[in-house]
């Protein structure tokens, strides 16, 4: 079964001195990765982890990380990864669902310790400054092979977000890994001299698995959109940044910048995804990255990618029509549910088609393929909900509404849960977004129903609320008299770019 483990292990004698990971200004060949590997699952096997058991890592995105995580996959261990936004409350929802063995953290995770029973239930807890790859003892490969695994092992747990209610615990094994990763290098189309700064963890196991070098950004990764643009400049400029994937909250804070003071990065490639990208987003990357080619991936924890486009064409779209995300990826199926709020249950006789809808029309967008996932763990109400069972093959329900047009492009328009009813007409919430957010000094919008009450929720910078707001009714709306509220709009946690509903309806109750 091929894996990251065993190419770490073909970049260690092919290409040990190539520069693997740069981390706080700090270069890290593959020789020293592969090393510093071995050295940590040396230490995980000594304090009595092994194949098959579950550790709970709360490492923020680092170099740490990376040689943790290949060194839980070396011992054919299962990484629950959790986020580095996750409180008191998220940890101990992830430690009652997997019920890890091991635990290891940063120095200042384990003050969670003293705050968290779960966490204390945990059987082993480490540290990673302990770790003993930092006394650089000498290792060798040939006393410690890697476990063998096979494609069904299960590699990583990651968590959705989450928000609101328990989160899902996507179960990602060795083959799913493989199978993304040869997903996203075909659509990203990365070339091994390229250097690449990242936001995303998942990246830059992608970025190992094929063998370039990966700089991580000098950020809170709790924070991603929370950044300080001339530090990134300065990184992008001394490392000699060629391509970037991230959150679109972070090259939207970047791309601002760098029009502000006219310093624009020579990328070659950008790839932004994780949250919608709007036409006014896609017009500001490009501005500020004329010569780049800014590409927009649409996906989702349990599938991603699903499909991409050139941001150029999102720029000269209209939402009016969806938000154009491109056509989907070779290796994945997409088919349109028609809306339903509860599980759906494939009686004898029939297929999924029987409950979609011809193209052209809009309802939820579902996919199936090698690189959607197909269970969670310990969590069967959530595959409940989330997954469609078809004989032999299972469909993810995104939980995006959508469609597929006579072209073949997906778009989008907005939440399946979120569609709004009035006057006898389904509404969907991104159509409207967009004419908000096209108005000067807007920067973030929502529309909900509340009470049978349409509510057009604006973020504004604007010191003239009124001259705002008459231009907010003047705009043409598929309803009268909305209820207008001025506020800081919350963003989801991980990318800080979806406006997140849940909490939006708690502000405003």
């Amino acid at each position: 079964m091929e894996n990251i483990v065993y190419r770490l292990l073909e970049h260690r004698k092919n290409i040990p001195d190539r520069t693997a990971i740069i981390y706080r200004d700090r270069p890290a060949n593959y020789r020293t990765l592969y090393e510093d590997t071995i050295r940590t699952a040396e230490w995980l096997r000594d304090e009595g982890l092994g194949k098959d058991d579950r550790i709970l890592v709360f490492v923020p995105m680092s170099y740490d990380l990376y040689t943790l995580l290949l060194a839980i996959f070396y011992i054919g261990a299962t990484a629950v990864f959790v986020d580095a936004w996750a409180d008191r409350r998220r940890m101990a929802q992830a430690i009652e669902i997997t019920e890890p063995k091991g635990f290891v953290g940063s120095v200042k995770a384990q003050l969670l310790r003293i705050l968290s029973p779960p966490i204390r239930k945990v059987p082993l807890k480490l540290t990673m400054w302990n770790n003993p790859f930092r006394t650089k003892k000498p290792v060798s490969q040939e006393d410690f092979d890697p476990v063998t695994i096979s494609g069904e092992d299960t590699a990583l747990v990651t968590f959705t977000t989450g928000s609101t209610g328990t989160p899902k615990a996507a179960k990602r094994t060795h083959r799913f890994l493989w199978t993304q990763h040869l997903v996203l290098s075909s659509e990203l189309n990365l070339k091994e001299e390229d250097i690449d700064l990242t936001t995303l963890p998942v990246f830059v196991l992608n970025n190992l698995a094929l063998g370039i070098t990966s700089v991580i950004p000098d950020f809170n990764p709790a924070k991603p959109a929370d950044i300080n643009p001339p530090t990134i400049v300065k990184q992008i400029k001394r490392w000699k940044i060629t391509t970037s994937g991230g959150s679109a909250a972070f090259y939207e804070r970047l791309a601002n910048y760098c029009v502000k003071v006219k310093d624009y990065p020579g990328f070659r490639a950008i790839f932004t995804g994780g949250s919608p990208v709007y036409p006014s987003i896609a017009r500001t990357l490009l501005r500020a990255f004329p010569d780049t080619k800014v590409n927009v991936l649409y996906g989702s924890t349990e599938a991603e990618p699903i499909s991409g486009i050139d941001a150029r064409e999102v720029a000269e779209s209209d939402v009016g029509q969806g938000l154009v995300v491109g056509k989907k990826v070779e290796e994945i199926e997409v088919a349109i549910l028609k809306p339903h709020d509860g599980p759906v249950e494939i009686a004898p006789g029939k297929t999924v088609h029987d409950f979609c809808l011809p193209r052209g029309n809009i309802g939820e967008i579902i996919v199936t393929g090698d690189h959607v996932l197909k269970e969670y763990v310990n969590s069967p109400e959530s595959f409940r909900q989330n997954k469609i069972v078809d004989g032999d093959t299972i469909w993810h329900r995104t939980g995006d509404a959508g469609v597929v047009d006579e072209d073949g492009e997906i778009r989008l328009f907005g939440r399946v849960k979120d569609r709004i009813t009035y006057g006898g007409n389904v509404i969907y919430t991104f159509p409207v977004e967009q004419k908000l957010l096209e108005l000067a000094d807007v920067t973030c919008a929502a529309i909900l129903e509340r009470d049978g009450e349409i509510h057009m929720v604006v973020e504004t910078a604007a010191a003239d609320r009124s001259r705002l707001e008459t231009s907010v009714r003047q705009l043409d709306l598929p309803f009268k008299n909305p209820k207008i509220t001025f506020m800081n709009i919350p963003r989801d946690p991980r990318h800080n770019s979806k406006v997140d509903y849940g909490k939006l309806r708690l502000l405003l109750d």
